[in-house]
């Protein structure tokens, strides 16, 4: 879908990294003795829902989350979610893709409260996003670093209680899947690169 160059360079990071394990998110947690929490089935299975309970969260966090959350597991505690878009704009899928394709000028990170919709949460934060740089993978990775930033800024306002809340407002939205052949070609088209 995305060409021989995209599959071949992802396809080397990933062997990389399996190889070396470098910066791993388990070296990370290891390296600060948080323990690591494997589910082996969905997490709104029955299964994984009984043993996040028994964990006692207070608050749940979503990077790359892929799946739906359902009720029963947003029942547990509340759950942030990181989404690199201006929310309520471009929810979905591959948001840095799509704005690239639209020659945005400015994106965004968005830190929401999770609900049983897709990317339909209330904000805590929300932080603008020059574009200044036609890479898809740069652009991952600016809005990745800030997202951070502001996740913390979110669990810490948690913390505190009674976070001011941002409407993400139904009638603003706009839903992006999955790129199909033809959203490639016009990414490419408009100067879009993925790397």
């Amino acid at each position: 879908m995305f060409g021989p160059s995209f599959f071949l360079y992802y396809g080397l990071l990933y062997i990389v990294s399996k190889v070396f394990k470098k910066n791993s998110i388990s070296k990370i947690l290891a390296s600060h003795s948080i323990p690591i929490i494997n589910l082996d089935s969905s997490i709104n299975s029955d299964r994984s829902i009984k043993k996040i309970k028994s964990l006692g969260a207070d608050l749940s966090v979503s990077i790359l989350g892929n799946e739906i959350f359902k009720k029963p597991f947003l029942d547990l505690c509340p759950c942030l979610n990181l989404h690199t878009a201006p929310l309520p704009k471009y929810r979905g899928l591959m948001p840095t893709f799509w704005v690239l394709k639209n020659l945005e000028k400015e994106t965004a990170v968005s830190i929401f409260l999770v609900d049983e919709g897709i990317d339909s949460g209330p904000i805590l934060v929300q932080r603008p996003v020059v574009i200044d740089n036609p890479k898809q993978s740069e652009l991952i990775r600016k809005t990745k670093k800030i997202g951070l930033d502001a996740m913390l800024e979110a669990i810490d306002l948690m913390e505190i209680g009674n976070p001011k809340l941002i409407e993400n407002n139904a009638a603003d939205a706009t839903y992006f899947g999955f790129p199909g052949r033809a959203d490639v070609k016009d990414f490419f088209r408009v100067g879009g690169k993925f790397f």
